[in-house]
């Protein structure tokens, strides 16, 4: 790992708040590099939200009302 790498491990760190995307965007690179990189240091995954049935469900339901 170099040391940007290093740098930018450490900046996920303190920012928990950040997602994978936002830190892509901000650096003008893509969601997978800063995931790699991110998987490469041992930091877990910050997927997002699964959708579930219900969620769609919601969806559909609140067109009806």
């Amino acid at each position: 790992m170099n040391k940007a790498h290093e740098k930018l491990v450490a900046y996920i760190k303190t920012h928990p708040e950040e997602t994978y995307s936002s830190i892509a965007l901000l650096l003008g690179t893509t969601t997978p590099t800063i995931t790699r990189i991110a998987q490469q240091a041992g930091l877990p995954s910050r997927g997002s939200k699964r959708i579930t049935i219900a969620d769609v469900d919601r969806l559909t339901s609140n067109r009806n009302e």
